[in-house]
C-alpha cells in the first residue's frame, strides 16, 4: 500500500536502460486568436445575420396579414377572429420593426467606427510609406529595401481601402432597409 501512495504523491518517472525523464502533465490549451481570412470571412457572411432574420419576419409577418385581410374578404374566418389575429399580428410586426432599427442603428455606428479606423490606418500606412521614401532619398536604405517596403505598403493600403469599400456598400444597404420600411 505504501508504494502506491508515493506513486500518487511523486512525479512519474519512466527508466529506461540509461535514461530517467519525468513525464509533465499535459498542460491546458491556451487560446489562440486566429485571423479571418477574406475567403473565410465570405462564408461566415453567408449566415443570415441576426438584421436579415428580422427582415425575413417582418416579411413573414406582413404576408400572414396580407394572408390574414384576404380570408376575411373570402369570408373565410369571422370579423372577431380576423380582429383577435390582426392585433396579434400587428403587435409582431411592432416588436419587429422595434428590433429591427435598435439592430440596424448599432450596426451603422459599428460599420462608421469602424471605417473611421480603418481610414486612421491607411493614413498611418501613408506616412509610413513616405518615411521609407525619404529614408530612400538621404541613403539611409538602398532603392531595393525601400521599393520592397513600398510593395508591402501599397498592398496594404490596398486591403484597407477594400475594407473600406465593403463596409460603405453595407452602410448603403442598411440605410436602403431603413428606407424601405
Amino acid at each position: 500500500m505504501g508504494l502506491l501512495q508515493d506513486a500518487k504523491e511523486k512525479p512519474k518517472m519512466v527508466a529506461t536502460k540509461h535514461v530517467i525523464t519525468r513525464l509533465e502533465e499535459p498542460k491546458q490549451p491556451q487560446p489562440v486568436e486566429v485571423e479571418i481570412l477574406p475567403e473565410e470571412q465570405e462564408a461566415l457572411s453567408l449566415k443570415p445575420t441576426v438584421i436579415e432574420s428580422l427582415v425575413t419576419s417582418k416579411s413573414e409577418t406582413l404576408r400572414l396579414l396580407e394572408n390574414l385581410d384576404k380570408r376575411l374578404i373570402e369570408g373565410k374566418i369571422s370579423e372577431e377572429t380576423y380582429k383577435k389575429l390582426r392585433v396579434e399580428l400587428e403587435e409582431k410586426l411592432e416588436q419587429v420593426n422595434a428590433n429591427l432599427k435598435e439592430k440596424v442603428e448599432n450596426e451603422l455606428s459599428n460599420l462608421r467606427m469602424e471605417i473611421s479606423q480603418a481610414e486612421a490606418k491607411r493614413a498611418s500606412k501613408a506616412k509610413e510609406l513616405e518615411e521609407y521614401e525619404a529614408r530612400y532619398l538621404i541613403g539611409q536604405i538602398t532603392r531595393e529595401e525601400y521599393e520592397q517596403r513600398k510593395s508591402i505598403i501599397e498592398k496594404e493600403v490596398e486591403e484597407i481601402a477594400a475594407q473600406i469599400s465593403s463596409k460603405q456598400k453595407r452602410i448603403q444597404e442598411l440605410k436602403e432597409l431603413i428606407c424601405s420600411e
